[in-house]
């Protein structure tokens, strides 16, 4: 058994690889360039506050993206960022897996750390705007961390666990509890869902540290004021026309529910791996005492709960914007949906009676039905994706195009241009590419490169023919 566990926990690893590969031809965008310049003219603090008050209330996250390397002028270190994304991902669920776990287990906990990692990247909805650009990285990807080991530390607190002693854990799990408000309203508002739900369950059942656990709420609750509150949030609010109409936004925001959880729970790795855990959850762990605990739970709650947590990550654009935009929230979506989902398949596999033959064939052919959860897991989705734009070499010409704009910015600097016209790029690696400058050199990607490569009042545009102002 060990031995399957080590070539298991050897493909998984294998699989990261390409990930891994992909950043060094990441390359920095629109708004990279645009916090860039904010740094450079404003410094910190006063960036900080300018944001707080016009732009946004993301009190963490406004400080992040102005410590992208090319505020420093570094675009080598640029693409190192990825790599501490993905590597600090699988660390960070290593972690929470350790917390989970009844017994200690590493080679079970970088199991589910890699398993984790894998089905959230093959199934993001936009990779790219997650891992490969450092502005949309630190924003929602980073979030998602701090979530995850405010997570384990609060497991782990509750499981009595304490780092160093309880004053010092505690304060732990408030400072992270502050970070993780500060990134996105959307995270914030599944923070506040979840964290809710858990504190309702633990009054019901009378748990111990229910009292502790409702604390843990009300900052939350205060961290959020900060958020959802900030002066800048209605001045980015009236730049939308078609927002604020409910009817629309809850009949597309409900669309979209249907949408991305078909086309989750319908993806190959996901429809598999169900199949494997229900099969061994119901014949391996179902009578241990803690799943047991799932009693307290009600299925029906639990199936809402889901829900309602990926209709919470959909509504908000739609009702302060009138759109869905990006799919980056979807991205935040997706990070709970996964153990949400496998949590509801615990707590109905837990509530129902077992069939003595309901999973025979499972546990007849476990082994090729591993095999293809392993290959649909590696090969699907993002991961063909990100194969498919290295083997191609897409993504080397991608990278290569813009750093050969980009050292026609600087000569254009140096030669006083007054019109510079860039070539479209031609390779577009969907695992890479967020968005490119337009012909109109007024566009505001355009001016993002006026600001940052110092070239004033130069019109930067696309294209061969004159720009459009």
């Amino acid at each position: 058994m060990k031995l399957k566990k080590s070539y298991l926990l050897a493909f998984l690893a294998l699989g990261i690889l390409p990930y891994l590969y992909l950043s060094f031809f990441a390359q920095p965008i629109a708004d990279d360039f645009s916090f860039a310049i904010r740094y450079q003219k404003e410094g910190v603090l006063d960036s900080m506050y300018k944001a707080y008050i016009n732009r946004t209330g993301r009190y963490v996250s406004n400080l992040l993206v102005l410590l992208n390397p090319i505020s420093f002028g570094s675009f080598s270190a640029y693409r190192f960022i990825p790599i501490v994304l993905i590597l600090t991902t699988i660390l960070s669920f290593k972690f929470l897996a350790k917390s989970l776990l009844l017994k200690k287990n590493n080679q079970n906990a970088w199991i589910f750390s890699l398993l984790f990692t894998h089905l959230l990247f093959a199934l993001f909805p936009t990779l790219a705007q997650q891992i490969y650009w450092f502005t949309g990285g630190v924003i929602y990807h980073l979030g998602l961390l701090i979530t995850a080991i405010y997570v384990g530390l609060l497991v782990n607190y509750l499981r009595n666990k304490i780092v160093l002693n309880k004053w010092f854990h505690q304060s732990l799990l408030f400072v992270l509890l502050f970070a993780l408000a500060g990134f996105t309203e959307v995270l914030t508002l599944v923070a506040l869902l979840l964290l809710g739900s858990v504190v309702v369950v633990f009054y019901k059942a009378k748990l111990t540290h229910r009292l502790f656990m409702l604390k843990q709420l009300i900052a939350l609750m205060l961290f959020a004021v900060l958020l959802i509150f900030a002066p800048a949030n209605e001045i980015r609010s009236d730049q939308y026309l078609n927002n604020h109409n409910l009817t629309y936004s809850l009949a597309y925001s409900l669309a979209q529910v249907v949408r991305f959880l078909g086309k989750w729970m319908l993806s190959p790795a996901m429809l598999v791996g169900s199949v494997l855990f229900v099969a061994f959850y119901e014949r391996y762990f179902k009578d241990l005492f803690i799943v047991k605990q799932f009693d307290y739970l009600n299925k029906w709650f639990v199936l809402l709960l889901l829900l309602f947590v990926v209709f919470s990550c959909i509504f908000p654009a739609y009702w302060s914007t009138g759109m869905l935009g990006q799919h980056r929230t979807l991205n935040v979506a997706l990070f709970f949906f996964i153990p949400l989902w496998f949590f509801n398949l615990a707590v109905w596999t837990s509530q129902n009676k077992p069939h003595p033959n309901r999973f025979k064939f499972v546990f007849k052919y476990q082994q090729a039905i591993r095999v293809v959860f392993i290959l649909s897991l590696l090969f699907y989705g993002n991961n063909s994706l990100v194969l498919k734009d290295l083997i191609s070499g897409a993504a080397y010409s991608y990278s290569n195009q813009l750093n050969m704009r980009h050292k026609q910015l600087i000569d254009a600097k140096e030669s006083k241009l007054n019109t510079i016209v860039l070539k479209p790029i031609d390779s577009k690696p969907l695992s890479l590419y967020v968005l490119d400058i337009s012909t109109n050199s007024s566009y505001w990607t355009n001016q993002c490169y006026n600001g940052y490569f110092g070239l004033a009042d130069a019109k930067v545009f696309v294209g061969e023919q004159s720009p459009k102002d």
